[in-house]
């Protein structure tokens, strides 16, 4: 029995994706550089698959943008930014604050980050970088869903563009933004389209596997590889949720499931100082016992604090900011 896949609120193939994308970062990515050298974990595709596994991420999020229109109306833009801000930007100070407190980054760093420069002006602190970049593609997020979906494709040719002309004329940009942002728009076109439940042909396969051998040939060549890593990021994640959409429905709905796509964002803010409490109370001489008490202790601490803290803050302040839980 297959998944019924509905365009209403609930997305099992969402949460599937979230929670199973959310541990390979968490629970593999960045724990292996806890254990030995750091970097025994990784190989030459490892820079690539992370930037699908993350573009699958921004993807989702534009995706389930992309399935409420704007209207062209100030009233309707500022309810957007304001639900926005409230999700995400008040976890995201407490996380910057956790990490200079910890030493993960410096002040001057986090206090760029708060204000959303350091895409622009790097560098950004490690892995937080992926939330100053979300909150710029949520900065231009309404002009990607007003109109046509044509409005949609032009706003987004000009922001890469704008990009690019900022990294090559102004200042070195992060990157990472331009790949991420164009995973983003590729959500939004997706969802404007309905193109999620079209069938998948020999054409769709064949441009996403042209797509990974782009990204895959230039891996390692610096900031040519976001920019190549594009076409990828803007196909692969609708592949991973078509893929997602054939398993058994009782697997999208699994508490445990559900568990982790719902502590996702609070696990990815949080995890790296829940690993470096763990670090300087446990020592091991052993990287599999490392391995092991990273797996068996700190990893379901790390979800433990997530959904603690993620519930928190829903029913304490989001309620009493008068806004309601939403996948979006």
């Amino acid at each position: 029995m297959t998944r019924g896949v509905s365009p209403g609120r609930f997305d099992a193939s969402v949460d599937v994706a979230r929670a199973s994308l959310m541990l390979y970062v968490v629970a593999y990515l960045h724990l292996g550089g806890y254990v030995g050298d750091g970097d025994t974990h990784v190989g030459w595709a490892s820079a690539a698959i992370t930037q699908c596994v993350l573009g699958t991420f921004t993807f989702i999020s534009g995706y389930l943008l992309g399935r409420h229109p704007l209207k062209l109306e100030a009233a309707a833009w500022l309810a957007f930014y304001r639900q926005r801000f409230w999700r995400i930007y008040p976890l995201y100070l407490v996380a910057l604050a956790c990490f200079a407190v910890t030493g993960l980054t410096d002040w001057r760093t986090a206090t760029k980050a708060a204000l959303g420069l350091t895409m622009f002006f790097p560098p950004s602190p490690m892995t937080l970088w992926y939330v100053a970049m979300l909150m710029a593609c949520i900065a231009v997020a309404p002009a990607l869903l007003i109109g046509t979906r044509k409005t949609t494709l032009l706003v987004s040719a000009a922001v890469l563009l704008f990009l690019a002309g900022w990294q090559l004329c102004i200042a070195p940009l992060d990157t990472r933004l331009a790949t991420q942002f164009a995973a983003f728009a590729s959500g939004i076109v997706v969802a404007r389209s309905h193109w999620r439940y079209l069938p998948v042909g020999w054409g769709l396969l064949t441009a996403a596997g042209l797509a990974l051998a782009l990204q895959l040939s230039t891996t390692s060549r610096g900031d040519l590889s976001d920019w190549s890593a594009i076409p990828a990021v803007c196909l692969m994640p609708l592949l991973v949720l078509r893929a997602l959409d054939a398993l058994p429905a009782q697997v999208g709905s699994n508490r445990l499931v559900r568990m982790l796509s719902y502590g996702s964002f609070c696990a990815y803010l949080f995890h790296r100082v829940v690993y470096g409490a763990f670090e300087r109370l446990m020592h091991f001489d052993q990287p599999l016992h490392h391995w092991l008490a990273l797996l068996c202790l700190a990893l379901p601490a790390v979800m433990a604090v997530a959904v603690l803290a993620q519930y928190l803050y829903d029913r304490l302040f989001l309620s009493l900011s008068g806004l309601r839980t939403s996948s979006s």
